[in-house]
């Protein structure tokens, strides 16, 4: 018999998610990577699967290989309805990545500006160092604030 969490894993493009759920699959089953069930629907802004996985107790704050969380990637994406949900059920949005990236440093660099302002509304503005030296400095105040091109 194949492993189920796995095989659930694999099919999570071709079956609904709340499906998959109730039949037992584990929602923080991990493949290739350290990838896990959150990490693909937030890299492929499936914003019903993230919640419904959300709801199933899946771990929002789970770390792949290089240290990326699910918002770590929702947010490179530009998938804004993700990284509400996954901002809603509280996930760490200072969260560093293995170079020392956050959510907010990969929305401003993809020129996402409502997830960059979505993460500053919800406290992100961690300037400790290190911060991907590009960037520079962090600034102090919001008002006509330029973060990494986008002003807010």
């Amino acid at each position: 018999m194949p492993d189920k969490r796995i095989s659930g894993l694999r099919c999570t493009s071709r079956q609904p998610t709340g499906a998959l759920i109730e039949v037992g699959v584990d929602v923080n089953a991990w493949a290739e990577q350290k990838w896990t069930p959150l990490h693909l629907a937030s890299q492929n802004g499936h914003g019903k699967a993230a919640q419904a996985l959300i709801k199933a107790r899946a771990e929002v704050d789970a770390r792949q290989r290089d240290q990326w969380t699910p918002l770590h990637v929702a947010a490179q994406n530009g998938h804004t309805d993700v990284v509400a949900a996954l901002i809603g059920a509280g996930a760490q949005i200072d969260a560093r990545e293995k170079a020392q990236w956050t959510p907010l440093h990969l929305a401003a660099q993809n020129g996402h500006v409502e997830i960059t302002r979505a993460l500053i509304e919800a406290g992100s503005f961690n300037c400790v160092s290190p911060s991907p030296p590009h960037l520079g400095a962090c600034p102090h105040k919001l008002d006509g604030l330029n973060y990494g091109g986008i002003t807010i």
